[in-house]
């Protein structure tokens, strides 16, 4: 108990000649300066709002990649329903779509692990900071100390024993602000100067996935652009008919081709009210129309009919002449 006590005796001492040499300094009696560890001082506060400042900045950024990447994932869907199955290098097509997609979940990734030095980085402030905090307490015992001693010296009454008791006290309170002064003046550098690691693991990390992003994506995009293009050399037949399921989930509508030679898509049963029209090619016969619709037997002239038309609606009849020069004729 008795320790205890003291302690904190001792403590509340101490504590009134800190607060005894803050209101002196508010007064104007002055304070012992570095200038050499103002000068550190100043560029490590300032380094760390920078990194404060990084880290809040970087997880925006990692937010604000995760929208992208789930819009481009949005936009990739429409874009493999659009691309008909039917279509030339459609396959082809499709891994593209997804090769971008798996690009930037790996571009958020990277970024997402530039976290780890940040954190890192930052680690090594929290030691300088506690550190700092005890200078500053040495310093104001310190500096109490030296204005005891300068008392002492201009107290005319004052004895030898209280003059060497005050010469004991400041030479115990400059050697240990002098101690951890040195010890930051030592270690503060390196701390500043591990920016240079950092900037070499952190942004080198950061300009790098930005660059393989970008070239990859160049890679896929440009082969994307070449088979759109290459839609437009060869002719493509538009599906029509009951719609099916797309390669990534969504509805398709797809037709049926007769393959003969002069055959075309073939639709499903009319709407009630609709005209019919009848047309024969290499001697079959494609109908709209209600009712059953289907390709039946040209005649001689290669004249078909189509399924049959319910009440209320008008038939027409066609017949092609195959010679050079003839066209369809409709006769109603």
């Amino acid at each position: 108990m008795d320790f205890i006590a003291d302690k904190a005796k001792s403590t509340a001492k101490k504590m009134g000649k800190r607060g005894a040499e803050k209101l002196l300094r508010k007064m104007g009696g002055g304070e012992t300066r570095d200038r050499k560890f103002d000068d550190l001082e100043h560029s490590f506060t300032k380094q760390v709002m920078q990194s404060e400042k990084l880290r809040k900045e970087m997880k925006r950024y990692l937010d604000m990649s995760k929208e992208a990447r789930k819009a481009l994932k949005n936009v990739h869907d429409v874009l493999g329903d659009f691309y008909e199955d039917s279509w030339p290098k459609s396959e082809e097509f499709q891994l593209c779509l997804q090769d971008q997609e798996q690009l930037w979940s790996n571009f958020e990734r990277q970024i997402h692990n530039l976290r780890d030095p940040i954190r890192r980085y930052e680690l090594q402030f929290q030691d300088i900071q506690e550190r700092s905090e005890k200078r500053k307490n040495k310093l104001l015992d310190f500096d109490f100390a030296r204005r005891q001693l300068e008392k002492s010296y201009n107290d005319a009454k004052c004895s030898d024993g209280k003059i060497r008791q005050a010469e004991d006290e400041f030479d115990d309170k400059e050697r240990d602000y002098m101690e951890i002064n040195q010890d930051l003046l030592t270690d503060m550098p390196q701390v500043i100067n591990s920016r240079i690691g950092f900037m070499m693991e952190c942004f080198g990390n950061f300009c790098w996935a930005h660059e393989t992003v970008a070239c990859e994506s160049y890679k896929v995009q440009t082969t994307m652009a070449e088979i759109i293009r290459g839609l437009g050399n060869q002719p493509i037949a538009v599906p029509v008919g009951r719609p099916g399921r797309g390669r990534r989930g969504e509805s398709k509508r797809q037709g049926t081709r007769d393959t003969q030679p002069g055959g075309a898509y073939v639709t499903g049963p009319g709407q009630r009210g609709n005209t019919v029209q009848q047309n024969q090619l290499g001697g079959h016969a494609m109908g709209y129309g209600p009712g059953t619709s289907g390709v039946a037997p040209g005649g001689p002239n290669g004249v078909g009919m189509g399924g049959g038309g319910g009440a209320g609606h008008r038939m027409m009849q066609g017949s092609y002449d195959n010679r050079p020069g003839r066209e369809l004729k409709i006769e109603s």
